[in-house]
């Protein structure tokens, strides 16, 4: 969808189906708006919820993120400043990586619980932003890190850029 608040879902399924295209969690899509207004981006949802696999969800098929993505209250996202027709915005441009930081700061007050981002992680273009841990305090989720903050191609904390980790500690 476009939405009026600078949100909008990806068009594309990438060929697995309606996995990119469920809901997120309404608390989850107030954050990244607020992060859009903050920030004065728009942002596009690529990975929103998944099916979880107690409920019948298959890796693969109906689910190809980590169990942050269960139930929507994970987001895979990516920003653009001035409109769609742009290009994503990367950690490696300088200028990006500042607008990049104020949504993320952004997202953090908001309430977001765990942002993944940078050193090659997503490209450096994605931003992964969770409210996970609220979704496991309600009993939604299970088994899920209680890293607030991650990043490189291994998706860990040790390879998390400083100033994510200086956002998600502060």
């Amino acid at each position: 969808f476009q939405a009026e608040d600078g949100i909008r879902d990806a068009q594309e399924s990438r060929g697995l189906g309606d996995v990119y295209k469920r809901q997120i969690q309404q608390a989850l899509m107030d954050i990244l708006i607020a992060g859009a207004s903050t920030a004065s981006v728009d942002v596009l949802i690529t990975s929103g919820g998944q099916m979880a696999a107690k409920d019948g969800g298959v890796d693969g098929r109906t689910r190809t993120g980590s169990n942050r993505h269960d139930n929507g209250y994970a987001a895979d996202i990516v920003i653009y400043k001035d409109g769609f027709d742009g290009r994503e915005l990367s950690s490696r441009n300088s200028d990006d990586l500042s607008i990049m930081v104020a949504f993320m700061k952004a997202a953090k007050a908001a309430g977001a619980t765990a942002i993944g981002q940078g050193n090659k992680y997503m490209g450096d273009t994605g931003i992964h932003v969770d409210i996970a841990l609220t979704g496991q305090s309600a009993g939604q989720l299970t088994k899920i890190s209680t890293s607030s903050f991650w990043g490189g191609k291994g998706a860990k904390r040790a390879l998390a850029p400083a100033y994510l980790k200086d956002i998600m500690v502060a």
